[in-house]
């Protein structure tokens, strides 16, 4: 059953019973209430209900495997609504107005997040609308992550992933480029500095190589290395011949 609920300047959908496609989300994107505000030609307000959950829309209309869809009922009828694709064309329109202003801080414990991947933007992000202060430590000197470091830009441009960046950051979030956790700073300077609470999100940079002879020989590289070879400094080197195991 639908249910609409709010003043006529501003409504929003919910449904009683929770979605598979919900449930098949990982952050549990309300698809259905953008879905259905997208075919209201509502986008402002669809781009409102992403954002309440998604830290980085434009990188997940993208990449996102989209296992809503796998779960789609619209699939027992001819084929899944193409949530993604959606979710994609409210996050590049222009649609979700830019933070004029830091968001007040209410709290006054202060916050640090190592890592400015996917995991610590999001947190920055939502503690921000929580109302606390936070602040991301990044060894790397750009934020995003192996959203930057990783994915080719024909996949995800960059423009579009810092756009995502710059909503968070126009938050009041600030970020401290090239501060590697345990070397630039530690627990103990991070406390002496004020910050009461600190959220470790450093990802997986490493890649697990195979357990098999030759993986340390020359010109044997693993996808982590090649991959910030050719997205952040653009001299992947590769020889006439290339194999690739896995994929």
């Amino acid at each position: 059953m639908l249910k609409v609920f709010g003043n006529k300047a501003k409504r929003r959908y919910e449904i009683d019973e929770e979605a598979p496609c919900i449930v098949a989300c990982p952050i549990r994107q309300d698809a259905r209430d953008y879905v259905q505000l997208v075919a209201r030609g509502r986008f402002r307000e669809a781009m409102q209900v992403v954002a309440e959950r998604n830290a980085l829309p434009s990188a997940c209309g993208r990449i996102c495997t989209h296992p809503c869809e796998t779960e789609c009922r619209r699939n027992g009828v001819d084929k899944p609504i193409a949530i993604a694709w959606l979710k994609r064309f409210l996050a590049d329109g222009d649609f979700m107005e830019q933070p004029k202003r830091p968001l007040e801080v209410k709290h006054p414990e202060k916050i640090a997040i190592i890592g400015a991947g996917p995991a610590g933007l999001g947190a920055a992000k939502d503690l921000s609308i929580l109302g606390y202060k936070c602040t991301i430590f990044e060894a790397f000197s750009e934020p995003g992550g192996m959203l930057r470091m990783g994915v080719p830009t024909y996949r995800l441009p960059k423009t579009f992933l810092d756009k995502d960046i710059k909503f968070i950051k126009n938050l009041g979030v600030e970020i401290r480029f090239n501060t590697t956790f345990g070397k630039d700073i530690s627990f103990d300077s991070l406390k002496n500095e004020g910050y009461e609470i600190i959220f470790l999100a450093v990802g997986l940079p490493i890649t697990r190589r195979l357990p098999i002879e030759g993986t340390d020989l020359d010109g044997v590289l693993d996808a982590i290395t090649f991959l910030k070879s050719a997205n952040c400094e653009g001299n992947a080197k590769v020889g006439n011949k290339v194999l690739v195991i896995g994929g």
